[in-house]
């Protein structure tokens, strides 16, 4: 790069938000994988037989240039047709949502619930710990690039069991 694209870039890199960065130099990596830009094949290595038997690593060379194994354009477009899938498309799509968009929205509601430990569950069956909770609700809500979760609880009650005859039993009692 010339000094003059270098500090072009910069005052990009300024100027644009994250998200437009990304997707730029994704279209940017995209573009260069399609042109095959910056993949280098490792040399041919030459192994102990060939070796010993004369072989020259050119004949490798040509031989791995025969099997070409990257997928041309045509082939590309015949297996994006067989899947019924555009990347122009894709690619639009995810730019064009905006920040609020809702992807999915999972919402639950539990109205009463507990929750017990209790030691010797065979036997006498003494009570350790009771949680008691009424209108407990959960919200998720997933956008396109972040997540949110509400969570709410009207009523909780704990109660220790593990000494007997307690005089306060109780030991969260709340109420909203």
């Amino acid at each position: 790069m010339t000094p003059a694209e270098a500090t072009e870039i910069d005052k990009l890199e300024r100027k644009l938000t994250y998200e437009d960065l990304r997707f730029w130099r994704s279209l940017a990596r995209n573009q260069l994988r399609k042109e095959n830009v910056g993949i280098k094949k490792p040399p041919p290595k030459q192994s102990w037989t060939s070796w010993v038997w004369g072989s020259k690593p050119q004949e490798q060379e040509q031989e791995q240039e025969a099997d070409n194994s990257q997928m041309t354009e045509q082939q590309r477009k015949e297996l994006y047709d067989a899947i019924a899938w555009d990347e122009k498309k894709t690619i639009a799509e995810a730019v064009d949502m905006p920040k609020e968009y809702v992807k999915m929205e999972i919402n639950m509601s539990l109205r009463t619930g507990s929750f017990t430990l209790k030691r010797d569950p065979h036997g006498k069956a003494t009570e350790i710990l009771r949680l008691l909770f009424d209108s407990f609700s959960t919200t998720v809500l997933q956008r396109t690039d972040s997540m949110l979760a509400k969570l709410s609880l009207e009523g909780m009650r704990l109660y220790d069991g593990t000494t007997e005859g307690s005089l306060f039993p109780s030991c969260v009692f709340n109420y909203s």
